[in-house]
């Protein structure tokens, strides 16, 4: 019987860890895999480790996996291919996005880059890919963006 390859999306592994931690320790992870078999302790200052489908999901804070991707035998990730999640912090009544490489951006900074990506022929699902988000964070930050502009306009005349 064939695998159902939907069972093994990093969106679902995500969520499986998202479910299990609290927000604060879900944000220090910044790759999710799963393996058929742990053959060497996944580096890291944070790692956790889940049964997830017969097979073992592993998430960790460090950003350079390859040596222990390769030991398992999966692809190595290229420099800045974290799957970084964006976290929402307020500050002062404002909300500020903070990605695990470090960046920080103001939401209405997010939404117009969003929506500078989007008129410049990029896909809802080519942006969360580039974000580490979902393309459901991306459809609500296009909404807000359409629903600020719209707030200026009638501001405005």
């Amino acid at each position: 019987m064939p695998l159902n390859n939907k069972k093994y999306t990093i969106e679902r592994l995500k969520g499986s860890f998202h479910r299990a931690l609290p927000q604060r320790q879900f944000n220090q992870l910044v790759h999710f895999v799963a393996v058929r078999k742990l053959l060497a302790e996944c580096p890291g200052d944070y790692v956790c480790y889940r049964w997830y489908h017969n097979r073992v999901a592993v998430a960790t804070s460090e950003p350079n996996i390859n040596e222990w991707l390769d030991l398992h035998g999966l692809e190595p990730r290229e420099d800045g291919e974290f799957q970084f999640k964006p976290v929402r912090s307020s500050y002062n009544g404002h909300s500020t996005y903070s990605f695990s490489d470090g960046a920080k951006m103001a939401s209405e900074t997010l939404q117009e880059e969003i929506m500078f990506k989007l008129n410049n022929g990029a896909t809802l699902t080519s942006i969360a890919n580039e974000l580490g988000c979902t393309v459901a964070n991306i459809y609500y930050h296009k909404n807000r963006y359409h629903k600020r502009m719209a707030k200026l306009e009638v501001d405005n005349s």
